[in-house]
């Protein structure tokens, strides 16, 4: 018995997620994301006619870590401001 053909919104969703940690982290992380959840929604309704469910789920896993590594950048970023900024004083 062979696999069934994996989702290709699926794989869209993954790609979208791995090329965010280069280009776009926020727009690219969020349309991922949007992208893992309409591929889950095909692959739940085809019931076993689609495949694509671990691409999905690292889809979700690449796309939240990039958005959190970002936000963190961020917010260090900020802090290293006010810090300088209140040692200018």
């Amino acid at each position: 018995m062979t696999a069934p053909p994996a989702d290709n919104t699926a794989a869209a969703a993954l790609l979208l997620a791995v090329m965010a940690w280069v280009w776009r982290p926020v727009v690219l992380g969020v349309a991922a994301l949007v992208l893992a959840r309409s591929a889950q929604r095909s692959i739940d309704a085809a019931r076993g006619a689609l495949g694509g469910q671990g691409m999905v789920t690292a889809a979700r896993v690449v796309a939240w870590a990039n958005i959190a590594v970002f936000g963190l950048a961020v917010f260090a970023g900020l802090a290293f401001l006010t810090v300088a900024a209140f040692r200018a004083r």
